[in-house]
């Protein structure tokens, strides 16, 4: 997917590459799709984008869930992904990481579901020195029974991750216990 005003709807896919990939345009719609792989997949696979407006999605048994990974000079800007469901990834459920001189920012998940994965629930992670990850939203999401942490965000230096919100959201059951099974790496 890569122009203006893309639908997709009413749709499964079994894939052993990428379910969805997402590498340009704006407004793409995404709608009641099932989506599901083995071991080396991802299954959205989101490398820029203007905006996503997602819900009512499953994504089960893939190695990656949902990937937004920048290319390091484009950015993943204002999406909106509600009731979706990752569960069973082979790695990890949610993954955010920008780099070069990329953001990703204005990302909101509501209802949304990341657990059983074999590592992270939610993982938010920035590998340069300008590119950064802003204005994340969490509203009554869940991350649980995941091997690791339920949520981690991983800056390469202060100021690199900021602004992420999490509300009425529930990150319990990980296997790796902390006070309340989140993870901060600060430089």
């Amino acid at each position: 997917v890569g122009s203006i005003n893309t639908f997709i709807e009413d749709s499964s896919f079994t894939t052993n590459a990428f379910g969805i990939t997402i590498n340009g345009g704006n407004d793409t719609y995404l709608s009641r799709l099932a989506i599901s792989g083995g071991s080396a997949n991802v299954g959205m696979n989101i490398i820029r984008t203007g905006a996503i407006i997602a819900s009512d999605i499953d994504v089960v048994l893939c190695e990656y869930g949902i990937r937004m990974l920048t290319d390091g000079t484009n950015n993943i800007s204002w999406s909106f992904f509600s009731q979706v469901l990752v569960d069973t990834c082979s790695q990890t459920a949610l993954q955010i990481l920008s780099s070069g001189t990329s953001q990703v920012k204005g990302i909101f998940f509501q209802n949304c579901w990341f657990a059983t994965s074999g590592t992270h629930g939610i993982l938010v992670q920035n590998s340069g020195s300008t590119d950064y990850v802003s204005d994340l939203t969490f509203v009554g999401c869940r991350s649980v029974n995941n091997d690791n942490y339920g949520s981690t965000m991983v800056a390469s230096a202060v100021g690199r991750i900021r602004d992420i919100t999490f509300i009425g959201c529930t990150i319990s059951g990980n296997s790796t216990v902390t006070l309340i099974n989140c993870k901060l790496n600060k430089p």
